[in-house]
């Protein structure tokens, strides 16, 4: 997962009309390796039992599996420029919705408010005080 943010970074910094190749790298980078992160995590689960159960450990599974019969579709680069911006799009999409099943339902997260992490700090927590 974090090797697949830092594609998402490269392709932030460098739009596709800067540098085709370093764009290019960051894109594949982040949806091939998040992608592979999804299925990897959804075997898992299921493997070690961890996780909620039931119809939305089934979406969220079924979200990784549709992100990865994109991704070939998209790297492959045969089809019209269009095409591929649309599966782009729609990866991105089945990602997002992915990290909100994962965090809201499969997984739930009491610090993540849709998708975004919160801060409380270490007084909060029962950990004493602050450092600063």
């Amino acid at each position: 997962a974090l090797t697949s943010l830092f594609g998402l970074s490269i392709v932030g910094v460098c739009d596709e009309s800067e540098n085709i190749h370093l764009h290019t790298f960051g894109a594949v980078m982040y949806f091939g390796c998040y992608d592979v992160f999804m299925v990897l995590a959804a075997i898992g689960d299921h493997l070690t039992g961890v996780g909620a159960r039931g119809f939305g450990r089934a979406c969220r599974d079924a979200l990784a599996v549709v992100a990865c019969l994109l991704v070939p579709y998209v790297v492959a680069g045969r089809l019209k420029d269009d095409v591929e911006a649309w599966l782009e799009w729609a990866n991105a999409l089945v990602i997002i919705a992915f990290l909100l099943y994962d965090a809201l339902v499969v997984h739930p997260c009491t610090d993540v408010v849709v998708g975004v992490a919160t801060t409380t700090t270490a007084a909060q927590k029962g950990l004493g005080e602050p450092l600063l």
